[in-house]
Parts: structure tokens; sequence; C-alpha cells
């Protein structure tokens, strides 16, 4: 059992889905994706569980074993009342990014729990952004597609938290595998 579905299960009840999201490194690409070019990352063993399960709230209780620190986010006025700052941001940008889209949202219970650095050029925060947007997915049954998700989580990063990234991020992380270098065309969106 993962340490992050080990905490949530000790704390608020069984995970009904635990998510591996990886971290990325890159051959090709780095500040070419935004222009639209052309990149080749991979996925690396390094990345963040998410252990996730509903909760019959209105509002997802977040916590990281690895801030020793939680927030609570309510679903029912999301830019209004919550002033989450620090890692919780992320998660808040895809909860208001999934809304946005108008995708089904109820309350939820997560954990994070990373072995991937912070700040290291790993992609942490896609890491984080894409595999909660995937358990989302997993959570609410909402058939969205890998591009669609990454779009959610690119999102995420470039309206709520300021991050002025590309696609390679996102794409790597949820499109390549360890240990296969991905291509990926910007222009193209191929």
């Amino acid at each position: 059992m993962s340490k992050a579905a080990a905490w949530l299960s000790e704390h608020f009840g069984k995970a009904e889905y635990v998510v591996r999201s990886p971290g990325r490194i890159n051959l090709i690409g780095e500040h070419v994706d935004y222009t639209g070019g052309h990149m080749m990352p991979t996925a690396i063993q390094l990345g963040i569980d998410i252990a996730l399960r509903g909760n019959g709230l209105k509002e997802v209780r977040l916590y990281s074993l690895n801030f020793d620190n939680g927030a609570n986010i309510r679903l029912d006025n999301l830019d209004k009342e919550n002033k989450v700052k620090g890692w919780a941001i992320y998660p808040l940008g895809v909860l208001k990014e999934w809304m946005s889209r108008g995708l089904p949202l109820m309350g939820f219970d997560v954990c994070f729990y990373a072995d991937l650095p912070n700040g290291a050029g790993l992609s942490s925060s896609a890491a984080l952004t894409c595999g909660l947007a995937f358990g989302m997915n997993q959570l609410f049954d909402t058939a969205c597609n890998l591009m669609e998700l990454a779009g959610i989580a690119r999102e995420a990063e470039r309206k709520h938290v300021g991050v002025q990234c590309g696609w390679m991020d996102q794409v790597a992380v949820l499109f390549s595998e360890p240990g296969k270098w991905l291509h990926f065309d910007a222009m193209t969106m191929k």
C-alpha cells in the first residue's frame, strides 16, 4: 500500500483510487513546446502517489505528506472562500479548471506523497496536476481523454497558478512510459 493510501485510510477512510503520476526528463524540447516545437520527453520512476476517495461533503480535503499539512477547499464558492497557499494552489487550480469545463465535481478526500523532488526540473507540478485530474476522472467516471486531462492540468498551472508552461510536462506525464522516448510536435499536437 502506498504511503498516501495508508494515510488516507487512517484519517478519512479507504482510498477508492490510487494514482502514480511520474516526473519527466527530456532529450530535446526544453522551452520550445510553447512555441510550437518538437519535444522528446520520457517518464521517470520518481513521481507522486495520489490517493482519493469520495466524502459526500461539499468540500475537498487535501493533505500532503511531504509538506505535512493540508487544506480544505469548499466547492460552493471556489473563487471567494478559498485562500489556500503553497502547494495547495495547484489542486485548487485543477478544481477551478475542472468546474469551468462543466465536469461533475463532488466532495472528496485526497492525500499526496512524492518521492519526486520539488523544483528540480522534473515536472513535479505537472505530476501533481495531471495525477489529480486523472484520479478525478476515475473517481467521477467522466471519461475525459488524456489530452483533455493534459489541458485541464496545463490551464490549472497557467491561469490559476501563473506558470507560463507549454505542453511538454503534461504530455510527458500522461503519455510517456519509463524507458521509452515520446516524440511530440507542439505545432500539430501529435
